[in-house]
């Protein structure tokens, strides 16, 4: 099936404090990975026939109340609730002969029902929360690109037993970007004053939203990854003689670094 659906719902409460927490409803709706540029009849290997997309919707509706208010419009009021769509779409790419580069684009929204706005009151701590009715977009975006390769090396020995030993490197390149979602253009953010000397303090509009917020500050992550794999080749008895049998001496020994070259 190209397509996939679950709803579900949940329902628990405390008895000694009447807490009520209720998920209703929560559906999720996935499209398996397609290939729309693969050419049913053709045997090509170009890059963007191995473009592939998929995609995920998801939407939940959150009641965290007591018993005896679960049906006031106080309660209605607070519901957290969201609707959340994910299309990542990615590719892979023979480079040089021996490289395999990987970009991709993941890309979601989300849509809310009601947002937040914050106020200073000299007479209210913390800081005076007001939920705002109406729909609103939070659009949400990265881009990445990976390298990555195998370097092989082998030893070779003429014991009784031992006959080889393989050494398979594996280093990986990566950068991984995210644009800054506070800056004004988007709308996401707004500053609030915090004290009577006018400190100001930045704040998401959907800080409750059920799905998170898009990121604050840009990122430019650069990764690199080196992991490291031993085995050997060991002549060993059996039943019908003498076999060389594979035994992993060291199954992943790596080290990492990255550096956020946007700060």
């Amino acid at each position: 099936n190209l397509f996939n659906f679950a709803a579900n719902a949940s329902h628990s409460q405390n008895t000694i404090n009447k807490q009520v927490n209720i998920t209703m409803p929560k559906l999720a709706l996935s499209m398996n990975r397609i290939y729309p540029f693969k050419s049913k009849t053709s045997v090509s290997n170009k890059w963007y026939n191995k473009i592939g997309v998929s995609a995920t919707a998801n939407a939940r509706n959150d009641i965290n109340t007591y018993d005896s208010l679960l049906f006031t419009n106080k309660t209605l009021q607070n519901m957290r609730n969201g609707v959340k769509f994910a299309v990542p779409i990615s590719t892979s790419i023979n480079v040089l002969k021996y490289f395999t580069l990987t970009p991709s684009i993941n890309t979601s929204s989300v849509v809310y029902f009601q947002t937040i706005q914050k106020y200073y009151d000299p007479n209210v701590t913390p800081l005076f929360v007001e939920n705002v009715n109406g729909a609103k977009l939070a659009n949400d975006f990265n881009a990445s690109a990976n390298l990555t390769t195998h370097l092989y090396g082998d030893y070779y020995f003429h014991t009784k037993h031992l006959k080889r030993i393989r050494h398979v490197a594996t280093p990986a390149l990566s950068f991984t970007y995210r644009p800054d979602f506070s800056q004004s253009k988007y709308g996401y953010y707004k500053t609030v004053q915090t004290d009577a000397a006018g400190t100001e303090a930045l704040y998401s509009i959907f800080e409750k939203g059920i799905y998170g917020s898009p990121a604050a500050g840009k990122s430019g992550v650069l990764n690199f990854s080196l992991n490291n794999t031993l085995e050997a080749k060991r002549k060993m008895q059996s039943d019908s003689g003498s076999v060389l049998k594979k035994v992993s001496l060291l199954d992943n020994f790596g080290v990492a670094f990255s550096y956020n070259m946007a700060v």
